[in-house]
């Protein structure tokens, strides 16, 4: 009996559908690259490569230590404006969203990163591996981006689309340098309070707040220099600046304030009396809520109990294993407490504020009978210039903290961002095609299998007694032929012919 399938018709049906099959497969891959070359982003894309070079940026944080977002950053409102002024243009809202989503950011993420971080889990199973590997990638932070900005949805030609970008990623070269260098907040609030607005001893405590906000930004840079910076236009150092504004509060800021204190100076003694008898009334209040508070922190501790934690243990003979009481033995320990610390912490904090107001309410009570005791001796116009001459010095140290925070930060931050590159514009069709091979690759693969698997239905349907009934039929026609050509003819019919 012959087999059901056999190779000689799977292969003569396979080979007379081989020029359908061989005209789809052509046919699938021209639609498939023209798919990819028309529809394709990276066909109307200009893109550039960004890198971040600083501390902490592998494990996601910014310069500051806080939680980085570089597409937020690149694709925000200023960002945008800012690129647009620089080119002429000035964005509406609906400009800057249609921007904003025609830009794709997406991180550098190398394989070999990620095979090294996830080497240690090739003892378990192939499934465990995988979903570390993902786990990986999803919380590995790149320090490579590529940015990208689909000029076409945007509204742009090419040539329009590489400028917006380059002006765009220098637009967010000033964002990152000021967001992350000099505060210019700080110089804004200094500057902006006139200390000529109060009285004396009122302008001593703006004076002195503004020192005091001054020193902490500088304290912070020095924290930050590891280099001993050294400003080439102002020549100062970020330890320079700090004994520069030591010296102004110990020398100058302290004569001025013991002249006021002890000349009882002042532009409105009736005024200033009752300013100092507003703060302490506030001051008294404040203390009276934290001894409340101290009270409750003192009755909190006091009955707070602390967990404890008890082991028994079950000694066993040796000869049956059955328990035996003269054996047990058990071990307690106070267990760690959160929030007993937590009450301790409160209650140092608590004493630490009762202690400042009362010595506050003190100065106050003593400014009081000092006012109203005794009038000025001193002159105003000592006051006045001693006060211009203090306001400055503070003026000219924040200029000098500018420049010198602004040259560290240029050195500083211009390393931390930059361009790999020029803008390169959208890549050709061979390219496009050249990324996208795998997924030509499966359709052709698909073409191929739906062609064989057409061949084997066609076998199939044909039945496995087909082949015998036409070979019967075509051996029947053969013989009858050839009995027709040698049929006996009689003497008569031979002389008749």
């Amino acid at each position: 009996m012959e087999p059901y399938l056999p190779k000689e018709r799977l292969f003569s049906r396979l080979k007379s559908f081989s020029v359908l099959w061989l005209f789809a497969a052509i046919l699938a891959g021209i639609i498939v690259c023209a798919v990819y070359v028309f529809s394709s982003p990276e066909r109307t894309s200009v893109t550039a490569v960004i890198s971040y070079n600083y501390d902490g940026v592998d494990r996601g944080f910014d310069p500051n230590g806080y939680s980085f977002d570089p597409a937020g950053e690149i694709t925000c409102d200023d960002v945008i404006t800012a690129a647009g002024q620089s080119l002429g243009i000035a964005f509406s809202e609906d400009d800057i969203e249609r921007i904003r989503t025609s830009m794709r950011i997406t991180g550098s993420v190398p394989s070999g990163a990620i095979e090294n971080l996830t080497a240690y889990t090739t003892v378990f199973e192939d499934d465990e591996v995988s979903m570390t590997n993902e786990s990986v990638e999803r919380y590995y932070f790149p320090s490579q981006y590529q940015v990208a900005l689909n000029y076409r949805q945007a509204g742009y030609s090419a040539s329009d689309g590489k400028l917006l970008l380059g002006a765009i990623l220098t637009a967010y070269r000033d964002y990152f340098m000021n967001y992350y260098g000099y505060n210019a907040e700080m110089e804004h609030t200094i500057q902006s309070i006139d200390y000529s607005d109060y009285d004396y001893s009122q302008a001593i405590d703006v004076l002195d707040n503004s020192l005091t906000s001054l020193r902490s930004f500088i304290a912070r840079l020095y924290d930050l220099d590891h280099t001993r910076f050294v400003s080439s236009e102002t020549g100062y150092s970020f330890s320079d600046l700090l004994q520069a504004i030591d010296t102004v509060r110990t020398e100058d800021f302290s004569w001025v304030k013991s002249y006021i204190d002890s000349n009882n100076m002042t532009k409105d003694r009736a005024e200033l009396i009752n300013y100092y008898r507003y703060r302490l009334k506030n001051e008294e209040r404040s203390l009276t809520a934290l001894q409340e508070r101290l009270v409750t922190l003192n009755g909190l501790i006091e009955s707070y109990v602390k967990t404890q934690a008890i082991i028994l243990g079950i000694g066993r003979d040796s000869a049956n294993y059955a328990a035996t009481s003269q054996d047990e033995s058990s071990y307690s320990f106070t267990q760690d407490a959160y929030m007993y610390d937590y009450l301790i912490n409160a209650r140092v904090s608590c004493q630490t504020s009762i202690t400042a107001t009362e010595q506050t309410i003190s100065l106050y009570e003593t400014r009081i009978n000092r006012l109203s005791a005794a009038t000025s001796q001193g002159s105003p116009a000592i006051v006045e210039s001693s006060l211009q001459q203090v306001d400055d010095m503070i003026k000219r140290l924040v200029a000098e903290t500018k420049q010198t925070a602004t040259e560290f930060f240029q050195i500083r931050l211009g390393s931390y961002y930059q361009v790999i590159g020029d803008v390169s514009s959208g890549i050709g069709p061979v390219a496009v095609i050249r990324n996208n091979l795998v997924v030509l690759a499966l359709v052709e693969a698909l073409i191929f299998g739906i062609f064989v698997l057409c061949s084997v239905i066609s076998v199939l349907r044909d039945g496995p007694g087909s082949a015998v009934r036409r070979r019967g039929r075509s051996g029947f026609r053969r013989k009858r032929s050839a009995a027709a050509k040698h049929v006996p003819v009689s003497a008569p019919e031979r002389d008749t012919l």
